[in-house]
C-alpha cells in the first residue's frame, strides 16, 4: 500500500505524461480588454526585422500629401489637427524632428487656447513628447544640459499621455517612459548600464538561477515542448473551464471577464533592482511594449535587445534569448558613447551566449531529485547540431528580414515614383501577391501541456483502490500463513510425546 500512496505523495511529472492535454498559456490573455496578445514568433521576427517597415519616401511622400491637405483648410481649422500629427510623425521619420516638434508645439497652443479637455489633447502630448525625446536624446547621452532638460520636458508630456489613457497602443508609452527614464538616470550614473537592462532584470544574476524558477514554460522556439506539470494552486481545467476549450473564442471582448483571471498564472519578472516601478510584472508586458516601439518607433535598439535576451531567460526561452544577446552585441555602438560600455555589452552576451549553449547541451542525471518545470526545461538535450549552428541560423533569418524589408522599400519607392497615391488601399497588393507573409507562423511553442486535476485526481483514486486490494490481499495472505504456522506448531506439540 505505501508503494501506491508514494507514488502520489511526491509526485514526477513524468508518471502523469500520458494524461496531459495541450492547452494555451496564460498569456494568450492579452493584459487589457481589447488588446494584442503575444505570441513568442512576435519577438523572433523582431529581432530579425521580419516585418512591413516604411522607408523614406514614403514617409517624403506622405509629407508632401499631407501638406496639400492642410493647405486646402483655413488657418486654425480644427481638421488640420490630425493632419499636423501624422505630417510631425512624419518629419521624424525622415530624420527632422524638429520640425514635427515645431508643428506639434503649435497645434498644442491652439488646443489649449480652445480650451480643449485632456483627453482630447492626449495625441499632441504623446506625439510631442516622443519627438522632444528622439531629437535631442543622443545630445543629451553626451551631456549636453538643455538636450536634457527638453528630453525632461518630452518625457513628462509622455506621462500626460499616459495617465489621460494608460492602455493606448497597448501600453507601450508606459515602457516608452521606463526607458527614457532609465536613460536619464544613466547620464549621472553611467555604472547603472553594467548593473541591470531598462526594465529592471539584473545582469549579474546566474543563468542557472533564471532556468530553476518554477513559472517557467517548459517551451522552445524549436517546438520541444515539455511535459509541465502545474502545482495545486493552478488547475485552469477547474477554476476556469473556459481556457482550455479548443473552441473558445479568445479574441472576442465579451469573453475577457472570463479568461482575464487566467492573467495571474503568467510569468512575473523584476524584484532584480530599485527604483524602477512595479517589483512583480508579468513578462509579457514589457516585451509587447519593447515590440511596439522596435516596430513602430525608433527601429533596432541596443537596450531592448538586451531586455528582450534577460527576460526570455527568466522565462525559459533560451533560444530566442540566445537570438537577443547576439543582436545586442551586434548593436553594441548604440548601446552607449563609452567604448568601455559597448566592449562591457558585447562581453556580458557573449557570456550569456555560452551558458545559453551550455545548458542546451546539458543532460540531467537519470535519478535526479529535482523536478520543477524549470529542471525539466533544461534536462532535454538539444540537437548539438542546431546548437553549433545558432549564429549562422541567426544571420539567416537576419539577412531574410532585412532583404524583405528592402525589398519593400523598393516596391514602395517605385510605386510613389509611378504617381501611385500611398493612400490607395490597394497600394500593396501586388508587393504581398508576390512575397507572402514575412511573419513566422506559431508553433507548438505557443502551447503548454496541462494534466487536468480530475485526470490525475481519477489515477490517484484508482492506484488508491487498487493498493488497498492489493494489500488487503498481502494481509490476508499474511493472517492465512501465521495462522498456519501456528496450527501447525501447535499440533507439533499435541503429538509430541511426554
Amino acid at each position: 500500500m505505501a508503494i501506491g500512496i508514494a507514488r502520489h505523495a511526491n509526485p514526477n511529472p513524468e508518471n502523469y505524461a500520458h494524461l496531459a492535454e495541450r492547452i494555451r498559456p496564460p498569456y494568450h490573455v492579452p493584459p487589457v480588454k481589447g488588446g494584442i496578445s503575444l505570441r513568442l514568433a512576435m519577438v523572433q521576427d523582431t529581432l530579425h526585422q521580419r516585418y512591413p517597415a516604411h522607408g523614406i519616401k514614403w514617409y517624403e511622400a506622405r509629407i508632401a500629401a499631407t501638406n496639400i491637405k492642410l493647405q486646402a483648410l483655413p488657418s486654425g481649422s480644427k481638421e488640420s489637427w490630425p493632419l499636423i500629427d501624422d505630417l510631425a510623425v512624419a518629419w521624424d521619420r525622415v530624420g527632422q524632428p524638429d520640425q514635427g516638434v515645431s508643428l506639434l508645439r503649435q497645434k498644442l497652443a491652439e488646443q489649449q487656447a480652445a480650451g480643449l479637455e485632456d483627453a482630447e489633447l492626449y495625441t499632441s502630448y504623446a506625439n510631442l513628447g516622443t519627438l522632444l525625446i528622439h531629437s535631442n536624446m543622443p545630445a543629451a547621452t553626451r551631456g549636453d544640459t538643455a538636450s536634457v532638460e527638453l528630453v525632461r520636458q518630452g518625457l513628462d508630456m509622455i506621462r500626460t499621455s499616459v495617465r489621460i489613457k494608460p492602455d493606448a497602443h497597448f501600453g507601450r508609452e508606459v515602457w516608452q517612459v521606463r526607458i527614457v527614464e532609465f536613460l536619464l538616470q544613466t547620464i549621472e550614473y553611467p555604472g547603472l548600464l553594467r548593473q541591470h537592462d531598462f526594465v529592471g532584470n539584473g545582469l549579474d544574476l546566474s543563468i542557472e538561477m533564471m532556468l530553476d524558477r518554477e513559472q517557467i514554460w517548459s517551451v522552445t522556439r524549436y517546438g520541444r515542448t515539455n511535459f509541465v506539470e502545474f502545482t495545486r494552486e493552478y488547475s485552469p481545467d477547474e477554476a476556469i473551464p473556459e481556457f482550455v476549450q479548443p473552441d473558445f473564442d479568445f479574441d472576442a471582448a465579451e469573453n475577457y471577464a472570463v479568461l482575464q483571471p487566467m492573467r495571474r498564472y503568467v510569468t512575473t519578472i523584476g524584484d532584480e533592482s530599485s527604483g524602477l516601478g512595479e517589483s512583480k510584472i508579468p513578462f509579457d508586458a514589457p516585451i509587447l511594449g519593447i515590440i511596439g516601439m522596435w516596430q513602430e518607433g525608433g527601429g533596432p535598439n541596443a537596450h531592448f535587445a538586451l531586455a528582450i535576451g534577460e527576460i526570455m531567460l527568466r522565462v525559459g526561452q533560451r533560444y530566442i534569448a540566445w537570438n537577443a544577446f547576439e543582436r545586442a552585441s551586434r548593436l553594441a555602438a548604440r548601446f552607449s558613447a563609452d567604448p568601455d560600455t559597448q566592449e562591457f555589452l558585447r562581453q556580458h552576451c557573449s557570456q550569456r551566449q555560452t551558458q545559453i549553449e551550455e545548458s542546451l547541451r546539458f543532460v540531467a542525471a537519470p535519478n535526479s531529485s529535482r523536478r520543477s518545470p524549470a529542471w525539466q526545461n533544461i534536462s532535454t538535450p538539444a540537437d548539438p547540431k542546431v546548437v553549433d549552428s545558432l549564429r549562422h541560423t541567426f544571420e539567416l533569418e537576419l539577412a531574410d528580414g532585412e532583404k524583405y524589408q528592402r525589398e519593400y522599400q523598393a516596391y514602395e519607392d517605385s510605386q510613389i515614383a509611378a504617381g501611385r497615391p500611398i493612400d490607395d488601399p490597394n497600394f500593396f497588393d501586388e508587393f504581398h501577391r508576390d512575397h507572402g507573409e514575412i511573419a513566422s507562423p506559431v508553433g507548438l511553442e505557443e502551447s503548454i501541456l496541462l494534466v487536468p486535476r480530475r485526470a490525475r485526481s481519477k489515477l490517484e483514486s484508482k492506484d488508491t483502490f487498487h493498493t488497498a486490494i492489493l494489500g488487503a490481499g498481502v494481509g490476508a495472505m499474511c493472517v492465512a500463513l501465521l495462522q498456519r504456522m501456528f496450527w501447525r506448531f501447535k499440533r507439533r506439540k499435541t503429538l509430541r510425546p511426554e
